[in-house]
């Protein structure tokens, strides 16, 4: 990635910090930003079509809803803080869009990344529906 972006990136997010069991994101919200976790752990909710619920733990560099930001779509997952202190990088959507179209090398790695977090859930046996996947 082009240092260029990383900077430009930065100056146009936001930091903004959770406590424990606070909510990030909740099912049904809009995407109107790319979250990054940098500090702190949080758990994913995972709502099936069987009305069970799939809890996955989500670590520092990871990020939040991206393929929900990617789509323009609402979010179907609900996020909750671990830890006091738990702090998220917000990009705004419209930011991300931007950079994407500007800088070729930074949509590649996106999709490369995207791509590989599609094949991993082609793979769970957890889903049921891939219908639902978009």
């Amino acid at each position: 990635m082009h240092s260029e972006t990383l900077i430009a990136l930065a100056e146009r997010a936001k930091i903004r910090t959770y406590a424990a069991h606070e909510v990030i994101t909740e099912a049904g919200d809009t995407c109107r930003e790319l979250l990054l976790l940098i500090e702190g752990n949080a758990n994913i909710h995972f709502f099936l079509a069987n009305d069970e619920v799939r809890v996955e733990q989500l670590h520092p560099g990871q990020m939040l809803d991206e393929l929900e930001v990617l789509a323009h779509s609402d979010s179907t997952n609900t996020i909750i803080a671990n830890h006091d202190h738990t702090r998220i990088l917000a990009v705004p959507v419209d930011t991300f869009d931007d950079f994407l179209d500007l800088d070729h090398d930074f949509a590649r790695r996106v999709l490369e990344m995207e791509s590989r977090q599609l094949q991993k859930m082609m793979r769970s046996p957890q889903i049921i529906d891939t219908a639902e996947i978009r």
